[in-house]
């Protein structure tokens, strides 16, 4: 074997040190795992260098160093156990023992686990978490990447068929590995909070948002382990977008489906338990990652969980923060429901409740309305329909309100409801063709209802007073929408 610098960009069929270089397991920003074989013990290690090699700074050199430190601090079955550090022509490294890489993601890649295992491999992990954090140390990069099953007892089984040859029956032995962005209590704050992103935007909590200024403790862990655990149940991400900024935006203002919306078989115990994991204030979550686990064994011996799932007015407030266009589209009509029969009734004006019948189907109308193009846009293949269909919604209510409101002898302050009205355009979709979309149906909805004013009663003059004053009033308001929209987004 040649001695080889580690800075290029593979060692495989080189030597560094004692330690013969076979074959590369992965790579990331932080270093480059090989598999080599140590002649002095006459085994195979996992071997973790700088990408740089021996032109790393000193700051990627600390990290390392500093890594080990705290690698060599943790003693469980759950975290992968340093063996040695050493250099060789300035070439630093680690020397950790040997893991399949597969890992989590590759194991359960085409398996069918049952959401009791998935329980099971949390609680585990969970274990491994709580003694990092015993030792004062805070992963900040916990992801199926990073968790990798242990060698096998068996010598006879292959180790690169390892994966392979197990079954979701029994419950491997998963290890925690890759401590490089992970910090000690200890550990000077410049050295890890550098305005760099600390984490992996899919497993990150909100407080690692890297315009935050939150400090990042253990709860960082309980909330990447919600992540970990909502893939094992539903078989997906709590929180997925296309680009890293819009995942980050999501993961400051989002709320995930519950679990059990996307898998009716979850047990309502592990929805609350995930879903406890995954809040956004940091208190809110499990005060200890043990505690999680003493929750998840709960649950596997049949008892009570102490967790509690959210109350009704909770939920609420969650769904109306992942479905905001829909929420706004129900609150507002049945605040103007309530008012209206809160007036009724303390009037008791007859022309009042002569208008009762087409308010009550206008506002039925509207709710019912909301949740099946709530349905719609929530494909993503027919979000832009739906964004449209949300915009017919206030114009087609108006009318029949307007129209019911002029038979009953109201006579009800038109423009204003329609001006209005030409604003809900920005909810739904922020951009001048949504004004421009919503001003029109405005418009076609007015010049309606003085269609059937005209023909239903000839002597009533046009709702609203001048229609062509109304007309313009209406354009004047979506010409101003569209000024404001282009300040904003200028």
């Amino acid at each position: 074997m040649k001695h080889h610098d580690a800075g290029a960009s593979t060692l495989r069929g080189t030597r560094l040190g004692a330690y013969d270089i076979l074959d590369e397991l992965g790579h990331g920003g932080m270093g480059t795992v090989y598999r080599a074989y140590d002649t002095r013990l006459k085994r195979d290690v996992a071997l973790k260098v700088i990408p740089a090699g021996r032109y790393a700074d000193a700051e990627q050199r600390q990290r390392l160093r500093r890594e080990a430190e705290n690698i060599a601090a943790l003693e469980h079955s759950g975290i992968v156990r340093i063996l040695d550090i050493g250099e060789h022509d300035h070439n630093l490294y680690l020397v950790l023992e040997l893991l399949h890489p597969g890992g989590m993601r590759t194991f359960t890649a085409g398996r069918t686990v049952t959401p009791e295992w998935g329980a099971r491999v949390l609680m585990q992990l969970a274990h491994g978490v709580h003694h990092a954090h015993q030792a004062g140390i805070v992963h900040r990069d916990i992801k199926p990447e990073n968790i990798l099953l242990a060698a096998s007892d068996d010598q006879s089984q292959p180790w690169q068929a390892l994966h392979e040859t197990m079954t979701v029956d029994t419950l491997p032995q998963f290890k925690i590995t890759d401590f490089g962005l992970a910090k000690s209590e200890d550990e000077e704050q410049h050295l890890t909070r550098t305005q760099m992103m600390l984490g992996t935007p899919d497993y990150m909590a909100p407080e690692q948002h890297p315009d935050n200024s939150e400090r990042i403790g253990p709860a960082a862990d309980i909330y990447a382990l919600g992540v970990i655990f909502y893939e094992l149940l539903t078989g997906q991400l709590p929180l997925k977008a296309d680009t890293t900024t819009v995942q980050l935006t999501m993961l400051r203002e989002a709320d995930p489906l519950p679990p059990r919306s996307l898998n009716p078989a979850i047990n309502r115990d592990l929805d609350t338990i995930c879903l406890k994991c995954l809040m956004k204030n940091p208190a809110q979550r499990y005060a200890s990652a043990q505690e999680l686990a003493d929750d998840l064994d709960l649950f596997l011996r049949g008892e009570a969980i102490r967790a509690r799932s959210f109350s009704l007015w909770q939920k609420i407030l969650r769904r109306a923060r992942r479905e905001p266009i829909a929420a706004a589209f129900v609150a507002v009509p049945v605040f103007g429901y309530a008012v209206y029969l809160a007036i009724l009734l303390l009037s008791g004006d007859p022309q009042m409740l002569a208008s009762y019948v087409p308010v009550t189907a206008s506002f039925l109308v509207w709710v019912i309305a909301t949740y099946l193009i709530q349905q719609i846009y929530q494909q993503a293949r027919w979000r832009r329909l739906g964004e449209y269909l949300y915009a017919t919604i206030p114009p087609i209510v108006l009318f029949f309100q307007m129209e019911g409101g002029i038979a009953g002898g109201i006579d009800p302050p038109v423009i204003a409801f329609y001006m209005l009205n030409i604003p809900v355009a920005v909810l739904i979709r922020p951009h001048p063709h949504m004004i421009w979309f919503e001003t029109l149906l405005s418009l076609l909805s007015y010049l309606a209802i003085l269609a059937v004013v005209a023909l239903r009663w000839p002597d009533m003059p046009p709702p609203g007073g001048f229609p062509l004053g109304a007309v313009a009033a209406m354009l004047f308001m979506g010409f101003f929408m569209h000024l404001v929209l282009r300040r904003i987004s200028a």
